[in-house]
């Protein structure tokens, strides 16, 4: 990606019980003609555990976390209450990996367009954020690019 959009989510200024420093990195999602679409995203965690609790779209009629696990060889997209965000680490949500599905899209995610996404959290406020729409042939580029 040409340049990485960031947005910084500061929970309180007093640095008491409940403060966390989030930070969003690199959100994206796939261009689709109609029904669901997973978004991906860096998320660092400055500050003390947290947990991605689940998002919202103005776009999709609900929005999901979603995990990967291996249940006997076998790689099974299951549902999740919270996406674990392990204090002073960052948390890639990838293809293959974490991610927050978007369900219910009535109407196409055009690449070059981009969708407004609030994401809970479990310590940090609830913040919005812009998402880029991609060919999903580019977000495939995200998982080859980790190390």
């Amino acid at each position: 990606m040409a340049s990485a959009l960031v947005l910084t989510v500061l929970a309180g200024c007093s640095g008491g019980a409940g403060s966390a420093a989030v930070s969003v990195r690199d959100p994206a999602v796939g261009a689709v003609p109609t029904g669901s679409a997973a978004l991906y995203m860096t998320v660092e965690n400055h500050s003390a555990d947290d947990a991605i609790l689940g998002a919202s779209c103005e776009c999709a009629t609900e929005a999901s976390l979603h995990v990967v696990e291996d249940r006997g060889g076998i790689l099974m997209m299951v549902p999740t209450d919270r996406i674990e965000l392990p204090a002073d680490s960052s948390t890639d949500l990838d293809p293959g990996g974490a991610h927050i599905m978007l369900e219910g899209l009535e109407e196409p995610l055009e690449a070059g367009g981009s969708i407004q996404v609030t994401i809970r959290f479990d310590r940090a406020p609830q913040r919005t954020v812009e998402v880029p729409v991609h060919e999903l042939a580019d977000l495939a580029e995200r998982v080859e690019s980790q190390p």
